[in-house]
């Protein structure tokens, strides 16, 4: 059995690649779900407050990654050049996602 993050987190991936709106998503996945009833308001409750606060949470996202980048581009003269290149590849991977 599924834990309510769990199913919540399936439902923001579904959500995140366009095959439903939240109202219907969310529906869905909690009638299917064999979640508690405290489980599922606790699953719709995480499930709204992030989908309200995505544009904040990917703001910190993006800062803390662009924190660490910096602090990797410091150390890069100690890496190796199959180290800089994979940590290129990764670098190019997260401006992808972001």
């Amino acid at each position: 059995m599924k834990t309510a993050r769990q199913v919540v987190l399936q439902m923001l991936v579904k959500m995140s690649n366009n095959q439903s709106y939240s109202n219907i998503l969310l529906d869905e996945a909690l009638s299917k779900s064999q979640l508690s009833a405290q489980d599922k308001k606790f699953a719709s409750a995480l499930f709204y407050g992030v989908t309200e606060r995505e544009l904040t949470l990917d703001l910190i996202i993006k800062n803390i990654l662009q924190d660490l980048l910096i602090s990797f581009r410091m150390r890069l003269g100690k890496f190796s050049e199959w180290e800089y290149i994979s940590f290129y590849i990764w670098i190019v991977f997260l401006k992808v996602l972001l």
